[in-house]
């Protein structure tokens, strides 16, 4: 196994090479080694290498990121594309500035869908520029009627100004019992981000979308249609799947099963 280089589309990802080299048959026997032969070599027809590249994102979180500091510093951080939390990226400036001058791709993560759930909008996602100071959610009335494009305005000022060069889109969690129009709205929210990014000069940054829901209603006959017709005339360039609900008997074998 060796790490890998994948170019293509603008982006360069490293992950792990799983080459098996499949190419010949060696018909040399033992005795024949011990006699200093050659022996005959009959070559596969049409051989080819069998390569799985894995793409390599991580996030610098809120307190591991010293440990990347380290890593970058003595040479040793070979991934090429970084996650950043825009709630903390006030502490970690050094880093985020080192990393893109080093060539690494920077993803922002706006918190959004955590600055809209009663459960976490109080954790330390609350120290995003566009989180309400007053403590309230960032609930349906913040994307639409007179408010609709407002943070997806604060976004983009951000995005450009800190040299991003890609953006979660504003998505939230799909299977909210308080709200079930987040499909729409959020939609809505992509058409504003990308109108705000190429206004502030961002036509190079790409607007990724976070799909946030459950893993049964991701296998849900009827989600599985709606979502692909809903975000095929987006402007995005990938979508980011977050399925929550595995279960507390969750396995590597499952997740593997699951992708």
């Amino acid at each position: 196994m060796a790490p890998v280089k994948r170019e293509g589309g603008g982006a360069i990802e490293w992950g792990i090479d799983l080459e098996f080299h499949i190419g010949f048959i060696n018909t040399i026997s033992e005795t024949d080694m011990e006699a200093g032969m050659s022996g005959n070599v009959i070559e596969f027809p049409n051989a080819k290498s069998i390569r799985s590249p894995i793409a390599h994102f991580i996030r610098l979180g809120d307190t591991g990121y010293r440990q990347t500091e380290e890593l970058l510093s003595s040479g040793r951080f070979p991934v090429r594309h970084v996650v950043v939390d825009a709630s903390v990226l006030r502490y970690q400036q050094d880093l985020v500035a080192a990393l893109k001058a080093g060539g690494v791709e920077l993803i922002l993560d706006t918190k959004v869908a955590e600055l809209a759930s009663p459960s976490k909008a109080g954790g330390r996602s609350r120290g995003a520029p566009w989180a309400d100071q007053s403590g309230q959610l960032l609930g349906p009335n913040k994307f639409s009627g007179p408010e609709r494009g407002v943070i997806a305005k604060q976004i983009a000022k951000f995005a450009v100004e800190q040299g991003f060069d890609a953006v979660l889109a504003p998505t939230h969690f799909l299977d909210d019992s308080i709200y079930q129009g987040w499909l729409d709205l959020d939609s809505n929210a992509v058409e504003d981000l990308r109108n705000a990014l190429d206004n502030e000069g961002g036509n190079n940054i790409r607007i990724d979308f976070p799909l946030l829901m459950k893993n049964t209603s991701l296998n849900d006959s009827a989600y599985s249609k709606v979502i692909p017709e809903r975000l095929v005339n987006l402007p995005i360039t990938n979508v980011w799947i977050r399925a929550a609900g595995f279960g507390a008997d969750a396995s590597p074998l499952g997740t593997r099963r699951y992708i």
